[in-house]
């Protein structure tokens, strides 16, 4: 391809490279010294910047806002993720200590600062990664400082892993347009918005299993997010969904000691035909009937998905994890398929996500 690129100007290359992915881009610009200039703006489309506390500094350093060229790399980004790692394992002797560990002082404003200070540079950003969960108590404090005084930051889509009270202080910066948010913390997701205008969410609160912890320290951990919000209060704050993927929920208002297979279902289409007129996308893993004593099998999710083909005409799509490496899949005028964990082409474990 890149021979016949070379000839052709700026814009047509930017283009037709537009269609590329942005592994594809890179080789191509590797590939053809001459069209590295014509692709540098799309190149800088998308960054990762990840690491401990010495990487992540130096490399947010290495961004230079203090610069015209720096400020102006920034702004070309339309797509960046920000994680900042553990630096301590673990294993550690002692496993809450080892998230909320003491860092050394000279990074305990500086990171937070840069990284509020590189995002303001975005000024083309659209999509965020950010993942700060490994951030120790100074710089959680620092960030809190910082976003009082930060304005607004425009963006399309947010994945935040995060303390609930820094996600509940930052995801109101940038909620106002918002079109897809994919969060841990459900009760803040559904009562900070600025915006009606969210199409896609993803709501998880399973930290248990990312985070390696036991029982009582994930409980202790989490707070107020081991518990989902239901149906009817996601439509209440959310009317425009199109997409929604659930991996917890709470009970409606039916006793699960009495509760049957086909009063649930029938809760649950009543519910998403009443409040959820536009949602097309409904994905959720198996802990999602259990509040129900339920034996959550294909009958059921069959049971369910006819229910939704006849009298949910927006649905197009449900999938449920039930835990790797298994799901059952259904699209609208197709059968039920079921597919293995391995084949999903999203890592988040189900065939679609909210920046599809």
């Amino acid at each position: 391809m890149a021979p016949n690129l070379k000839g052709l100007p700026i814009e047509t290359v930017q283009q037709v490279a537009s269609f590329l992915s942005h592994k594809d881009i890179r080789n191509l610009s590797l590939s053809c010294h001459s069209l590295r200039s014509k692709l540098y703006r799309l190149l800088w489309s998308r960054v990762l910047i990840h690491g401990g506390e010495n990487d992540l500094a130096r490399t947010l350093k290495t961004f230079d806002i203090e610069s015209e060229h720096g400020r102006a790399i920034l702004a070309f980004i339309k797509k960046a993720t920000i994680h900042k790692d553990m630096v301590r394992p673990f294993w550690h002797a002692d496993t809450w200590d080892a998230l909320k560990y003491d860092v050394d002082p000279i990074f305990s404003t500086p990171i937070p600062q840069a990284i509020m200070q590189t995002l303001q540079a975005m000024t083309s950003l659209e999509s965020l990664h950010l993942n700060i969960l490994a951030f120790s108590a100074q710089q959680e404090l620092a960030f809190l400082d910082l976003l009082q005084e930060t304005p607004d930051i425009k963006l399309q889509n947010l994945t935040i892993r995060a303390v609930c009270k820094v996600a509940k202080s930052f995801i109101p910066k940038c909620s106002h347009d918002l079109r897809s948010l994919d969060t841990y913390d459900c009760k803040m997701s559904t009562g900070i918005f600025k915006s009606k205008k969210l199409e896609k969410l993803r709501i998880q609160s399973q930290y248990t299993a990312m985070l390696g912890l036991h029982h009582h320290q994930s409980v202790f951990f989490l707070g107020d997010l081991m518990e989902m919000p239901s149906l009817r209060n996601i439509s209440n704050h959310f009317p425009a969904l199109k997409t929604l993927i659930l991996h917890e929920t709470s009970r409606y208002n039916v006793d699960p000691a009495t509760a049957d297979p086909t009063t649930t279902i029938t809760i649950i289409v009543n519910t998403l035909k009443k409040r959820f007129g536009h949602l097309e996308r409904l994905a959720f893993n198996r802990n999602w009937i259990e509040f129900y004593n339920i034996v959550f099998d294909e009958n059921f999710f069959h049971d369910l998905v006819t229910r939704i083909a006849r009298e949910h005409r927006s649905l197009q799509e449900v999938c449920v994890l039930f835990g790797p490496p298994r799901f059952d899949h259904w699209e609208r005028d197709q059968d039920i398929t079921i597919r293995n964990f391995c084949e999903v082409p999203n890592p988040k474990g189900f065939p679609f996500g909210v920046e599809d």
